[in-house]
């Protein structure tokens, strides 16, 4: 009896393991107010126009996996997502250039959406 409540327990530990590890490895998004540090410099190029994008993420806990690009219309939107440094070592920066084609107006970051650039104009 007493070995079978160790075993019981042993598993319900196990599991609940699991599901922190799992919720713990959801990946999200960094958005603009959560950046420490953020800079956006400026660069004219032969293709359009470059910019150097750097900061520090300011969630606890979080590492920066990647930056991903989309171009919707006269906008590019960029995505940093970030996971748990519990399961996946990574710098808590980032330090990317982006190339803005000529068609692009604007840039906005996060799923909030947050302008960090417009051509002709100084945030």
């Amino acid at each position: 009896m007493k070995l079978r409540r160790i075993g019981i327990g042993l598993a319900m530990m196990a599991v609940a393991i699991a599901v922190l590890l799992v919720a713990v490895e959801q990946p999200g998004t960094l958005e603009r107010k959560a950046i420490l540090h953020f800079k956006v410099e400026e660069e004219p190029s032969v293709a359009g126009t470059r910019l150097h994008l750097s900061g520090l993420c300011g969630e606890s806990g979080y590492a920066v996996r990647s930056v991903r690009q989309e171009i919707a219309g006269d906008e590019l939107y960029l995505e940093i997502a970030i996971s748990s440094v519990v399961l996946r070592k990574g710098p808590g920066s980032f330090d990317e250039w982006v190339t803005v084609p000529p068609s692009v107006r604007s840039v906005s970051l996060g799923k909030e959406k947050a302008m960090i650039w417009q051509r002709g104009k100084r945030l």
